[in-house]
C-alpha cells in the first residue's frame, strides 16, 4: 500500500513539475520574442528618422551591408554605422514599414519597403535584415536596401 501512495505522489510531483516547467518555458520563449520584436521596431523607427544610431547597438561584431547604388560588404560594427548613416542622409525616408517579419523561426528576419527622395524624386526599395543569436543575445548579422 505504501508503495501505491509513493508512486502516486511521485507521478502527482513529476505532472507539477512538467506544468510549472512548461509554463516558465512559455515566459522565457515569449521573452526571447519580445526581444526579438523590439530590434525589428527600432530599426524601423531608425529608418524613419534616418537615425542609425537608433539601432546600430544591435549590429553584430561584422555585418554584412548591400545598399542600392552603394556599398557592399563585410563590414565592422562602427564601419556598418558611417556606411548606413552616409546612406540615410542623402536619402531621407518618407515612409517605410516592415511589412514581413519573422521573430518565431530562425532565420529571424524583417523585410519592408519604403519610398525616399534622391535628387528631387521619389525612390521605392525594400529593406531587409537578419537577426542572429551571438554572445548571449541577438544582433544584426544582415542589413540590405535594394
Amino acid at each position: 500500500m505504501n508503495r501505491i501512495i509513493a508512486r502516486m505522489a511521485f507521478i502527482a510531483l513529476a505532472v507539477v513539475f512538467f506544468i510549472f516547467h512548461s509554463m516558465g518555458q512559455e515566459q522565457k520563449d515569449g521573452d526571447i520574442t519580445a526581444q526579438r520584436e523590439k530590434i525589428i521596431k527600432d530599426v524601423e523607427n531608425g529608418i524613419l528618422q534616418n537615425n542609425v544610431r537608433a539601432f546600430s547597438r544591435y549590429f553584430d561584431k561584422n555585418i554584412y551591408v548591400t545598399l542600392r547604388e552603394g556599398e557592399t560588404g563585410y563590414f565592422s560594427s562602427n564601419q556598418a554605422v558611417y556606411v548606413l548613416q552616409n546612406y540615410f542622409e542623402s536619402h531621407r525616408f518618407l515612409r517605410f514599414a516592415f511589412s514581413t517579419i519573422n521573430v518565431t523561426d530562425v532565420p529571424i528576419y524583417a523585410t519592408g519597403g519604403g519610398t525616399y527622395i534622391s535628387r528631387g524624386s521619389q525612390e521605392h526599395v525594400q529593406i531587409y535584415i537578419t537577426v542572429s543569436h551571438a554572445r548571449g543575445g541577438y544582433v544584426i548579422t544582415q542589413f540590405c536596401v535594394y
